[in-house]
């Protein structure tokens, strides 16, 4: 099926704590459409969207390549990564 990029981070607060069982949103940064989540590279199994992170703070999600609005709220603060780009030409050796 599809060939997704990953994205993924130990959700921490402005202090460097670390944000067990976060909720992260992933909106297109165009429009602001919730986007579609995965938990697979290959798009077979979709994830809710928000997600939530684990226990350690830990969050991944595999996501068609683009522009996203990243939210993680938890433990009384928020933050937001604006315009995240989020794909797999990251991943080649420049030629």
């Amino acid at each position: 099926m599809a060939d997704l990029a990953v994205w993924q981070r130990t959700i921490v607060d402005e202090t460097g704590l670390v944000v067990p069982g976060a909720e992260v949103e992933v909106r297109h940064a165009e429009g602001g459409a919730l986007a579609q989540l995965y938990q697979d590279r290959e798009g077979t199994q979709p994830l809710s969207n928000p997600v939530t992170a684990d226990m350690s703070g830990f969050v991944r999600f595999f996501i068609e390549g683009g522009a996203y609005d990243i939210t993680a709220t938890g433990s009384g603060a928020s933050r937001t990564w604006r315009f995240d780009a989020t794909g797999r030409l990251q991943e080649f050796d420049k030629v």
